[in-house]
């Protein structure tokens, strides 16, 4: 399929132009200005689609944003010392994708695919608007967790504690 991606500054555009067909906020390392997020705020309730990669290493604050739309971000960084995932070349903060939602358009496809995410962290569905549909797009295995204490990561092999969040572990989700 061919797209088209071009940066957008939605306050120079003075908000996210009616041709977009999704919006990309990828790992933003600063916060947004609440003008920008009420343009995109906008654009989401005139049925626009996005999609928010957040760096676990980075406050954005978008937590109560996203809560808002019924998305919990999780303050922790998803480990997986699982020997399946050494086994693709990832390291402990690169965990290994193995469940997909089945029935959703993005990852029915991904049957019996194996994926990694780089250095993300947990989200969770909490409570969405009435005419808000979320659901899990996918997890990590029952080894993985989200580690909570941000120094262990620095340590080559973390390990679980009765403080994280234990897997499988949400990471990707989908609203509509």
């Amino acid at each position: 399929q061919a797209y088209l991606a071009e940066r957008l500054n939605v306050l120079e555009a003075g908000g996210v132009p009616e041709d977009c067909k999704a919006l990309i906020i990828a790992g933003p390392k600063k916060p947004l200005l609440a003008e920008e997020m009420a343009m995109i705020d906008d654009y989401l309730a005139k049925g626009g689609r996005i999609m928010v990669t957040a760096d676990p290493e980075y406050d954005a604050d978008m937590l109560d944003w996203l809560l808002g739309w019924g998305i919990r971000l999780g303050d922790d960084i998803v480990v997986d010392n699982s020997t399946a995932g050494v086994r693709q070349g990832a390291g402990p903060t690169e965990p290994l994708l193995y469940s997909y939602d089945r029935e959703h358009p993005i990852t029915k496809d991904l049957k019996r695919a194996f994926s990694t995410m780089p250095t993300v962290r947990s989200i969770r569905l909490e409570s969405p608007g009435e005419d808000i549909e979320v659901s899990v797009l996918a997890t990590t295995s029952d080894n993985s967790w989200g580690e909570r204490d941000k120094e262990q990561i620095s340590v080559r092999n973390p390990t679980f504690d009765p403080s994280d969040l234990s897997g499988p572990v949400p990471v990707a989700v989908s609203m509509i």
